[in-house]
C-alpha cells in the first residue's frame, strides 16, 4: 500500500531541526525517509530544494506524458541570520525594471563618456542621481560598481555578441564572489553586459524558418571556460544501407564519437519513434556549427539523435525550437549545463521553445522569473520522448 500525501508532508514539517548556533539544518535521515516514500506514492517522482528568502521551499513533483505535475510545496525552514535590511534580502525582494536600468546607464555612458566607470566615486554618484527613482535597485547597482564591476567588463563597449557572452561569464563570477544569490545574478549579469552593448551595430544569428533535418541545441563549448553555446545540426538523409557520413569534425574524436552513439541508438531504437520510417535503410550525412563563434562541443548527442530523425521522417522540428541536455553512450538522457545560461541564450537568439530534460526541473529556483518567462518549457523524460516532442508527435 502507498503511503499518503499526509505522511509525506508530515515528514517535511519535521525535516529540520534547531542547532546549538540558532540555524535551522536538514535532518539526512528524514530527507532519506522522504525520498523514499516520494517514490513509494508517485511514479517517476522527484523534488527539489529551492532557496527563498529567509529559507527555502520543497518541492515535490511527478512526471507523465503530459510534463511535470507540482504534487506539492513546503517552506522548510529558515535562517535566523537573515535580515530584511541586508542587501542581499534586498536583492531577491526587488523587481527588477531590466530595460528601465540598462537605458539609463547607457544614457549616462553617452553624455559622460564611458571611462566615466574607472572613476568609481564620480560613477557612483551620477548613478545615485539618476536612479533615484528606482532606490532599492540603485543601492545594489552603486555597490557592485563600487566593487569594481566595471574593471572585469573588459574593453568596452561589447560589440559583438561574443564579446558580450564573454563579459557576462566574468561579471557573473565577479557577483558570485560578491555573494549575490543565483536567484538574482543571472538576471544582474545581465542587466550590466546590456549596459555596455551595442545592440545596433550587430546582427545577431537568427532562425529564419524550420527545415526539415536542421536542428538547434545548447551545449558547452569545449573551452577553458565551458559556456552554453546555440548550435546548428544539419542531416541529410537517402534510402541506402544505413551509411553514416560524419562531415566537417576533422580529428575531433569525442564528437565523431556522440554522432555515432546517437546514430546507433536511433537504429535500435527507431521503431519506437516513428513505425512507419525504415531508419536502418536510408544513409545519412550530418555535421554541425556553432551559431555564436567557432568552438565545437562533444554534447551533440541528442541533437544528433534529433536532427538524424527529423530528416528520415521528413518532418520539420517545432517552431523556435533549442534543445537542451544529452544522450549518453548507454542510451540515458543527460541534464542540462548551466540551466541559466541555457535561457540567457534563448533570450538573446529568439527561441521561444527550450526542450529539458525532466531533471533540470529541480535547478528552476535559480533562474530569474524574468527569463523564464521568455520562452516556453517542455520536458522530457526519455530520448525517444525527446524526438517525439522536438518533432511535435505526441
Amino acid at each position: 500500500m502507498k503511503i499518503s500525501k499526509k505522511a509525506i508532508e508530515d515528514i517535511v514539517n519535521r525535516l529540520y531541526t534547531i542547532e546549538q548556533d540558532g540555524e535551522k539544518v536538514i535532518r539526512p535521515e528524514l530527507l532519506n525517509e522522504l525520498i523514499a516514500i516520494i517514490s513509494g506514492r508517485y511514479d517517476n517522482a522527484g523534488y527539489s530544494v529551492e532557496k527563498t528568502v529567509g529559507g527555502e521551499r520543497l518541492v515535490v513533483y511527478s512526471t507523465n506524458k503530459n510534463g511535470v505535475r507540482k504534487i506539492f510545496e513546503r517552506k522548510i525552514g529558515y535562517d535566523v541570520k537573515s535580515s530584511s535590511s541586508t542587501p542581499q534580502s534586498i536583492v531577491a525582494k526587488i523587481k527588477w525594471p531590466t530595460k528601465e536600468i540598462v537605458t539609463i546607464i547607457k544614457n549616462v555612458q553617452e553624455e559622460f563618456g564611458v571611462e566615466l566607470f574607472q572613476d568609481r566615486r564620480r560613477s557612483v554618484a551620477i548613478l545615485a542621481d539618476v536612479l533615484a527613482p528606482y532606490q532599492e535597485e540603485a543601492k545594489i547597482i552603486k555597490m557592485i560598481f563600487n566593487e569594481g564591476v566595471f574593471n572585469v567588463i573588459g574593453d568596452v563597449p561589447l560589440k559583438s555578441m561574443e564579446e558580450k557572452r564573454g563579459a557576462y561569464f566574468r561579471v557573473e563570477k565577479f557577483l558570485m564572489k560578491l555573494g549575490i544569490s543565483d536567484d538574482v545574478r543571472t538576471l544582474l549579469a545581465q542587466i550590466i553586459t546590456d549596459s555596455f552593448y551595442i545592440t545596433e551595430k550587430t546582427k545577431p544569428f537568427v532562425i529564419e524558418k524550420e527545415e526539415i533535418g536542421i536542428v538547434y541545441f545548447l551545449a558547452t563549448e569545449n573551452t577553458k571556460e565551458r559556456k552554453v553555446s546555440l548550435y546548428k545540426m544539419i542531416t541529410q538523409s537517402k534510402k541506402g544501407l544505413g551509411k553514416l557520413e560524419r562531415v566537417g569534425f576533422d580529428t575531433y574524436v569525442e564528437a565523431l564519437n556522440a554522432i555515432t552513439d546517437a546514430y546507433q541508438y536511433l537504429m535500435l531504437n527507431g521503431k519506437q519513434i516513428d513505425e512507419q520510417t525504415e531508419f536502418k535503410s536510408r544513409d545519412y550525412k550530418i555535421t554541425f556549427q556553432n551559431c555564436i563563434n567557432e568552438h565545437l562541443s562533444s554534447k551533440i548527442s541528442m541533437g544528433s539523435l534529433i536532427s538524424m530523425a527529423s530528416s528520415a521522417m521528413n518532418r520539420e522540428p517545432l517552431a523556435k525550437l533549442a534543445i537542451a541536455g544529452n544522450l549518453s553512450s548507454d542510451g540515458e538522457i543527460v541534464d542540462a549545463d548551466n540551466l541559466g545560461d541555457c535561457f540567457n541564450v534563448c533570450a538573446e537568439f529568439g527561441i521561444k521553445t527550450i526542450l529539458l530534460p525532466i531533471y533540470a526541473a529541480k535547478d528552476f529556483g535559480s533562474i530569474p522569473a524574468e527569463l523564464l518567462g521568455k520562452c516556453s518549457v517542455q520536458f522530457y523524460t526519455s530520448p525517444i520522448d525527446a524526438v517525439r516532442r522536438a518533432l511535435g508527435v505526441l
